[in-house]
């Protein structure tokens, strides 16, 4: 059985006017949210990139907007005011652990034990912010970080 896109369009590529504002794709509403507060875990594509377990996120006003990283409009090569197509489908699949990560946590108890503790999300939260680092060393050095916030019981927007 193939599954059925929940968003299948063209849509303009926007911005948040403030410093540092997001771009993003404004959606449609979405009845089938699988997530609490009405984020909707979705996996797909845009354009040619294709991606797994990103958040829309709710406007307040009945639609969605799809946050497009830096990372991701230079491989597109697309801006502000770009047309892109975005084909998304529902992703209620379980967060994966990179090796690395779970070997970390397997030293630090602690960490471990409230690593398992958090949501999926938070999870995820903590992984992107490690990869999202282009150096390696910044990866090592956001693995120490998570290890000790999570040994304080933090998550990772606590602070």
């Amino acid at each position: 059985m193939q599954e059925e896109a929940i968003v299948n369009g063209v849509f303009v590529i926007e911005k948040i006017e403030s410093k540092g504002g997001w771009h993003y794709v404004k959606l449609p509403q979405i009845t089938k949210s699988n997530r609490p507060f009405g984020q909707v875990r979705v996996k797909g594509r845009i354009d040619t990139f294709e991606f797994k377990q990103y958040f829309l996120q709710p406007m307040g006003d009945g639609f969605y907007f799809l946050p497009i990283k830096a990372a991701i409009r230079k491989i597109l090569k697309k801006q502000i005011a770009d047309s892109v197509e975005v084909v998304l489908y529902l992703d209620d699949s379980q967060v994966v652990i990179p090796e690395e990560i779970f070997f970390c946590l397997e030293e630090e108890p602690r960490a471990m034990a409230f690593f398992k503790e958090i949501s999926s999300n938070e999870q995820k939260y903590y992984i992107d912010w490690i990869y999202e680092a282009k150096q390696a060393i910044t990866r090592e050095n956001r693995i120490v970080k998570m290890l000790e916030r999570l040994s304080e019981r933090k998550k990772m927007y606590d602070w």
